[in-house]
């Protein structure tokens, strides 16, 4: 079964629309709180899944390349193996999984240790018409296994690159 995927609002409703006969219904997120993935039943009888996200912005699905250059702390940005002899950053070749205005959702390819609090910067093409070269700042945050989830920092948080990418 496919999962509808539906946003907590401000008001702490979602909205559900029914894939068959297209009703919309608000719901209070009360009435499903500590509910991640749930089934409804639609007055037209279709059955059909949802899955609540909670976060406080869209997070988009991609497969994008990228490289990931980690530094050791107090180290400055920008210098890569091939424009110095210093072996202290490391690029990393990784695959973004999801992006959003906030943060960064990656896997690394090689084998290399990551940490909570780490600081790196990515460098990534959008899949848009223009096909925009992006570099971030980011922090991680989140590591598991091979998945490391990131905060950009130091950035614009309205970064309209990334808000007409979204559209």
């Amino acid at each position: 079964m496919e999962f509808q995927k539906v946003y907590l609002r401000d008001d702490g409703t979602i909205s559900i629309r029914c894939p068959a006969c297209l009703t919309e219904k608000d719901i209070p997120s009360q009435k499903i709180s500590g509910k991640h993935k749930f089934k409804v039943k639609c007055t037209c009888d279709s059955i059909f899944g949802v899955q609540c996200e909670s976060r406080k912005k869209y997070r988009k699905q991609v497969t994008l390349d990228g490289i990931l250059l980690k530094t050791e702390k107090n180290l400055r940005w920008g210098k890569t193996l091939s424009e110095s002899q210093e072996t202290r950053i490391k690029p990393i070749n990784c695959q973004i999984c999801n992006i959003s205005l906030w943060g960064i959702g990656l896997k690394i390819l090689d084998k290399v240790k990551m940490e909570e609090g780490d600081l790196m910067l990515v460098r990534f093409t959008l899949d848009n018409s223009a096909s925009t070269e992006m570099e971030k700042k980011i922090i991680v945050r989140v590591v598991k296994d091979t998945y490391i989830g990131c905060e950009f920092f130091d950035t614009d948080k309205n970064d309209t690159t990334l808000g007409f990418y979204f559209l």
